[in-house]
């Protein structure tokens, strides 16, 4: 299946949706690892998508970081990533077609 932003966009902005539910405590966190790696997932397939879209336009991706006691954990924290996130469903929003409006 060819990944487009039309089938992006809802994975993304379900990610927004959920990070908007987080507690303002819990927003200055930082996530796990795990949690790292699917916005790094997003990002690239979103960049696969929309490969006319110059790098310069695209948020980074997020680290991590390996302490030699505890979780592994990202290098960004919650609001961080929302706001990427954001940044990405922004550059998807406005690469899907609009839907044809079908004349009787």
């Amino acid at each position: 299946m060819e990944i487009s932003a039309e089938v992006l966009e809802p994975q993304v902005a379900a990610s927004v949706r959920a990070l908007e539910k987080l507690s303002a405590k819990e927003r200055e966190k930082k996530p796990n690892a795990h949690f790292a790696d699917d916005y790094n997932r997003l990002l690239n397939l979103a960049k696969e998508a929309l490969p006319e879209v110059p790098r310069k336009l695209w948020p980074e991706e997020v680290g991590k970081t390996n302490p030699a006691m505890g979780p592994n954990h990202a290098d960004a924290n919650y609001v961080e990533i929302h706001s990427y996130l954001n940044q990405v469903l922004a550059i998807l929003s406005q690469n899907i077609e609009p839907a044809e409006v079908l004349m009787g």
